[in-house]
């Protein structure tokens, strides 16, 4: 096995599409079969204590030696990205898109992935201000929309690993208006 699916193995169980302990015994048996080096992937897999509360922790800092930055923030992302779609609950789904946004704006707005995060936000942040006529339930439908189309495109560079092109795409999902000086300068209209 080459360490590209070795990778998406572990990928796979850290989003729980693989069981620990389907996982562990497919690392026991690439182990028999292959004799892993000790400066392989494969070895420090065999090295995690998979029944400590903690073995997913274990997993990501053992991955992190063989990714690049690029690929773990992809990670992050396209994982809240999956929590968000299958949430039905909007404080859950909220606390991911600020999550997100964290990422773009810590990347000095470099990934460009997450712009529609951020900017939705922003719009949550005017809606609990009553600066907008925006309610709460469009924003969610627009981030569970942005979520889908996220892990689409992470789908889609997955695959010829293009972390960098990944998170400088820009998506445009949602149309963002500067709603907030809109609504504004229409209530001092109406008065």
């Amino acid at each position: 096995m080459n360490q590209k699916d070795l990778k998406n193995k572990v990928y796979q169980t850290l989003f729980d599409k693989i069981s620990k302990v389907d996982f562990k015994k497919d690392i026991q048996v690439l182990n028999d079969v292959y004799k892993a080096d000790s400066d392989s992937l494969l070895y420090d897999l065999t090295h995690i204590n998979y029944d400590t509360q903690d073995y997913k922790q274990q997993l990501i800092q053992v991955i992190s030696k063989y990714t690049t930055k690029e690929e773990l923030i992809s990670l992050k992302i396209y994982q809240d990205c999956m929590h968000i779609i299958s949430t039905t609950d909007q404080k859950v789904a909220f606390s991911y898109a600020t999550s997100l946004e964290k990422i773009y704006t810590d990347s000095e707005n470099k990934y460009h992935i997450t712009y529609d995060f951020h900017k939705l936000n922003e719009e949550l942040s005017y809606i609990k201000d009553d600066l907008v006529k925006t309610k709460e339930e469009d924003v969610y439908f627009n981030i569970k929309k942005c979520a889908r189309a996220v892990a689409e495109k992470y789908n889609l560079y997955k695959n010829n690993e293009r972390w960098t092109t990944f998170l400088q795409t820009s998506l445009d999902i949602i149309k963002h208006k500067e709603s907030c000086l809109l609504y504004t300068s229409d209530a001092a209209d109406e008065e």
